[in-house]
């Protein structure tokens, strides 16, 4: 069940103009699946983004055949949370039943749909992972591996985008009380422990938190 990877993809589904997809971005920028509230092979229940081109639009989200109902959560001058319900198109729910059933994978959320293409999170093992590209190859879907790293589950993903080092030094720092108030140890002891020049640590722990940040608020 260990050293699972998570795939970072952008890809075109081969239906994509078939389900209207392309109206979509006739008002908006981008839509951003946050949260799966439901999700089942036939119908889903997500936590939605939306940034809007002009002012929101709630009524528009609700024209397109597979959203069943759509409420407003929260507005913004161009952009909107909504809670969306609907059902998802065979197509699709094909491809979600594949997934799981057949190569042992999930998806991690975001999931983020612009005008030319969709990119997402696949959960696995490499083996599994790499029966999934070729699948979707026999699918017809044009795709771009954006990258393959290690998988971290107890940051819901977040973590995932950390590199290695990173990752120790924050886990390294946290355990020494660099983040409590007051500190208990500072950035230049905890360099000395992990053996790195304090600049080293110092731009590793920076660049770990405005990554985490930026998932966080994005």
């Amino acid at each position: 069940m260990y050293n699972l990877k998570i795939l970072k993809l952008s890809y075109k589904p081969p239906d994509i103009f078939n389900l209207g997809y392309h109206r979509i971005f006739s008002k908006v920028k981008k839509v951003i699946i946050q949260t799966p509230l439901m999700q089942n092979p036939e119908k889903f229940l997500f936590i939605v983004e939306i940034d809007w081109k002009k002012e929101p639009d709630n009524d528009f989200v609700k024209e397109f055949v597979f959203i069943e109902d759509s409420k407003e959560l929260i507005a913004f001058k161009d952009r909107s949370v909504c809670l969306i319900g609907g059902s998802i198109p065979k197509e699709h729910s094909d491809v979600l039943q594949q997934l799981s059933n057949n190569f042992n994978c999930f998806l991690e959320f975001p999931i983020i749909m612009e005008k030319n293409s969709i990119s997402g999170n696949i959960v696995g093992h490499q083996k599994d992972l790499n029966k999934f590209i070729d699948f979707i190859k026999g699918w017809g879907a044009e795709f771009k591996i954006i990258s393959i790293k290690k998988y971290y589950p107890k940051g819901y993903g977040i973590l995932s985008a950390l590199t290695k080092k990173q990752l120790i030094c924050l886990e390294y720092a946290l355990e020494k009380g660099y983040f409590d108030f007051p500190k208990r140890n500072d950035s230049r002891k905890i360099s000395e422990k992990l053996d790195i020049s304090h600049t080293t640590f110092i731009e590793h722990i920076k660049k770990a938190e405005k990554t985490i940040i930026t998932n966080l608020l994005r």
